[in-house]
């Protein structure tokens, strides 16, 4: 641990830089790491694993709550919204709610013919 804080002391090294100084003792990205850990672990290479992410992903109502800071009623009321808003029944309704005033709007400018 002292032999690493002795190296590290808080600055950025590039991962070769790493490796060259021994603070780390591989290259590579999540797959390198899953082969490593399935080594260390005696599980063969071919073993399909799980992965689960961490932290869990929020609900929709967390990201709301963490957006707005609202209570937790509020953002499942805005989340049950959010759900009958992609109804694709509301959806419909909704294009053609915006076709009709787009078209009131050109047929507006339009001049009368007698």
């Amino acid at each position: 641990m002292e032999q690493v804080q002795e190296i590290a002391k808080g600055r950025v090294w590039t991962g070769t830089q790493a490796k060259e100084i021994g603070l780390v003792d591989e290259l590579g990205g999540i797959m390198t790491a899953i082969a490593a850990a399935k080594e260390i672990a005696d599980i063969d290479a071919d073993t399909k694993i799980n992965l689960k992410p961490f932290p869990r992903e929020k609900t929709t109502a967390e990201q709301i709550e963490d957006i707005f800071g609202g209570s937790v009623e509020i953002t499942e009321g805005l989340s049950q919204m959010n759900q009958i808003l992609q109804l694709p029944e509301v959806q419909a309704a909704i294009k053609m709610r915006n076709a009709n005033k787009i078209g009131a709007e050109m047929t507006a400018d339009l001049p009368e013919i007698e």
